[in-house]
């Protein structure tokens, strides 16, 4: 009964720990999580709706973007006509009043390009296009392009000191020298006052990638775990689980889900173990184009309950017991969606080998 004794206690020492690490691989991708709450969301979505009706019914924004095609409206037969997809610039032949840049050097018109139209887009589709295309670098380079609120009111302004679309749809020229008045139904103040209201809901920057603050959005960490003794076939696994995370307004979360480990050593005894316990997943994410951080914080949440059992040519043992753990995981990621942080934790004994993984992935 030798080997029967020393099966179960690898099997009982092994399934009563959760063991602890630091990162030691990282994989990259550029969706970054979107840290809001759920009350914080329902009020981004809430307040760009409030946008929306300026973007895509009135005639100042929606004949620049995709209301008009220049290529069948009558004009002027000495200029070049532009492609659809690239409208140019060719345009100050008949558009020769529109408002000057910021620092009094002349705007010059064109029509806004294909892929910023507004026409038969959803509140969401445009929330996304308008933070697609409010994207500013990040200071070392190295984390892509990111929605950036500050360019988005930018444009709302004065279009960030280039061609002065903004303030010529808000005298009602058309940007024609002869051309009746025709202002839009919401003033320049109140669609400002609209756009600060929606950014000022995330504390004026924006966070995570596009679709963050136009729809809801649900995240979980998959975390799973390999325990093995090198030179033995003894092994044991837990089980990939999901632990659904919900961000507080500060951007911290929490989570917790049940996890289940089986393990077995096909030795000269055969030994099987399972046991069960409950996680806990704690952390904070901050996602900006100035700070990308996403620390979390892994531990049980009670005791492990196990049973494990071994089987000999001489006879058969069992045991049951449950087991407290005090031992932490402590990861350190960058926050994007498909990011895997696999790591070597501490066990139980010298000679046994724990690798986890932590996944951070998107809910339906």
């Amino acid at each position: 009964m030798r080997q029967t004794t020393r099966s179960v206690a690898q099997a009982a020492a092994i399934l009563g720990a959760i063991a602890c690490g630091a990162p030691a691989l990282a994989q990259r991708s550029w969706i970054a999580v979107c840290p809001l709450s759920e009350p914080q969301s329902r009020a981004s979505v809430a307040a760009f709706a409030k946008i929306v009706p300026t973007l895509n019914q009135e005639p100042r924004c929606t004949n620049c973007h995709g209301g008009l095609d220049p290529t069948t409206s009558p004009i002027h037969p000495s200029v070049d006509l532009p492609s659809a997809d690239n409208p140019g610039d060719d345009c100050t032949f008949c558009h020769d009043n529109v408002v000057n840049k910021t620092n009094g050097e002349e705007s010059r018109w064109h029509l806004a390009p294909k892929f910023l139209e507004f026409i038969n887009k959803s509140d969401q589709q445009l929330c996304e296009q308008l933070k697609g295309h409010a994207e500013g670098p990040c200071s070392d380079g190295s984390c892509g392009p990111w929605p950036m609120a500050e360019k988005f009111l930018g444009h709302m302004t004065d279009d960030e000191g280039g061609d002065n679309f903004t303030a010529t749809a808000f005298a009602g020229t058309k940007g024609l020298s002869d051309h009746p008045i025709q202002k839009p139904r919401i003033t320049h103040a109140e669609l400002l006052a609209l756009g600060h209201a929606w950014t000022d809901v995330t504390d004026g920057e924006w966070q995570g990638s596009r679709d963050c603050g136009c729809a809801p959005t649900k995240y979980a960490l998959r975390v799973s775990a390999v325990t093995t003794i090198p030179g033995d076939d003894f092994r044991v696994d837990m089980l990939p689980v999901d632990i659904p995370i919900e961000f507080e307004d500060d951007g911290t979360f929490k989570g917790d889900s049940a996890v289940q480990m089986r393990g077995i050593d096909p030795g000269e005894c055969i030994a099987t173990s399972s046991a069960s316990t409950r996680l806990v997943a704690t952390g904070k994410a901050v996602q900006t184009w100035r700070e990308r951080t996403f620390d979390v914080t892994i531990q049980s949440a009670q005791p492990t309950t196990s049973q494990a059992s071994a089987h000999c040519p001489e006879g058969t043992m069992s045991r049951s017991f449950t087991a407290s753990s005090r031992d932490v995981w402590k990861v350190k990621m960058q926050g994007t969606v498909g990011e895997v942080v696999s790591f070597a934790a501490p066990s139980p004994a010298p000679a046994v080998r724990i690798t986890a993984r932590v996944e951070i992935v998107k809910l339906p």
